[in-house]
This record gives structure tokens, sequence and C-alpha cells, in this order.
């Protein structure tokens, strides 16, 4: 078996778990749960948190590796002996001896069978292990995309919503400048109009005036009388 191919990605992960417990204490926090599925959250324990979602993957990857270590060790140390089993029941099997084998040669395969049985079960337990590393991952991720966007379409909003009022103030502001035009230009008509009053009003003759003109108007006309067309002739 080349164990260097399943070594290989090891120090990578590593690398990138260390890389992941750095971001983890120096990200500033924020909720990821803007958008939750339905059902809500399957893995995630701090949906509200995205740096304690951090750190669970990385709490997770550690457990992982360490289930994976332990198991696998395990799965080594139970098949050490399955060769020389396998030997000793090819051995039996080659004595042709039918007696020899139905006495002896349950014996090798029981411990060969419950070797297997074993390793596949720790074999699964690693497996388990590492599906949920993986969902809590993808949960982690697509709830911070989704956050993300929710953000970004609140933003927008917000936007669009100054961008109204900005629009409605110069609307408004604009409409304010006209009412302010019209009611000066009507103050000046006003004005124009109070000065014409004003001067038709001085310009009008007083009661003596008046009855200068009437006594004079009298004097031309009744005792002066036909002289005085005469003479306008």
């Amino acid at each position: 078996m080349n164990w260097e191919q399943f070594l290989t990605p090891i120090p990578i992960s590593l690398g990138v778990l260390g890389s992941l417990m750095m971001s983890a204490t120096q990200t500033n926090d924020f909720t990821i749960n803007d958008h939750k599925p339905v059902g809500g959250f399957q893995y995630m324990r701090d949906p509200t948190s995205f740096r304690q979602s951090l750190m669970q993957i990385g709490h997770e990857s550690y457990k992982a590796f360490l289930v994976a270590h332990g198991n696998m060790n395990k799965v080594r140390l139970s098949t050490l002996t399955v060769p020389s089993y396998m030997n000793e029941a090819t051995r039996i099997l080659a004595t042709g001896n039918f007696t020899v084998i139905q006495s002896r040669l349950h014996r090798p395969l029981r411990v060969v069978t419950t070797a297997i049985r074993d390793s596949l079960n720790w074999s699964l337990k690693v497996a388990i292990q590492f599906e949920y590393l993986s969902n809590l991952t993808d949960e982690v991720h697509l709830a911070a995309v989704s956050s993300k966007s929710a953000k970004e379409g609140t933003k927008l909003s917000v936007v669009e919503q100054q961008s109204h009022k900005k629009l409605t103030s110069d609307s408004v502001q604009q409409h304010l400048n006209q009412i302010e035009k019209q009611l000066k230009d009507d103050l000046k008509k006003s004005d124009r109009a109070h000065e014409d009053l004003l001067q038709a009003w001085l310009s009008k003759p007083t009661a003596f005036e008046r009855l200068g003109m009437d006594i004079g108007q009298f004097f031309l006309n009744d005792v002066l009388g036909e002289n005085y067309k005469f003479i306008q002739i």
C-alpha cells in the first residue's frame, strides 16, 4: 500500500487548520444567520457568531484527525496478525482432511472475521466524523454567503432610500424656492399697488380745494353767465 499518497495531504490540512484558527481569533465577529434555511441550522451551534463557527470548525477538524489517528492505529494493530492467520487457514485447507478442516479452520477464520469487522467499524467512525466536518463547513460557508448577500441587499436598499430622500429633499427645496420667489413677486406687486394708491390719495383735492373749485365754478357759470361762454368762444 502506498502510504505516501495518504500522508501527503496531512501537512496541507494542518496548515489550513492553523490558518483557520488564526482567522477565528483575528477577524471581526458578525452574525451569519440573516437567511436561515428551512428547518434551521443542523450543524452550527452558534450561528450568531462567525468567529464561534470558525472555532467550531477548527475543533471538529482536530477531533476528526484525532479519531482518524486512533482508529487507523487500531486497524493497523488489528490487521497485523491477519496474514499469519490466513496462512494457517491455507495450511489447514491444504491438508484435504475434512475432519481437520472442520475442527480447526473456524479458529483462524474467526480471528480474521473479527479483525475485518472491527476495522470496518473503526473506519466508519472516521468517515462519519469527517462527513460531519464536511457538512459543518458547507453549512458555515453557505450561511456566510447568504448572509453577505442579505447584507448587500440591505445596504443597496438603504442607498436607494437615501437617494430617494435626497431627491425628495431636492424637490421640496425647489418647490420652497419657487414659493419664496412667488411671495417676493407678490410682495413687490403689493408694494407697487400700495404706492400707486398712496400717490392717488395724496393727489386727490382736499376739502378746501374742492370748496374753492366749487366757488370758482359757481362764479363762472352763474355770475358771468353768457359772458363766460362768449369768452370761451
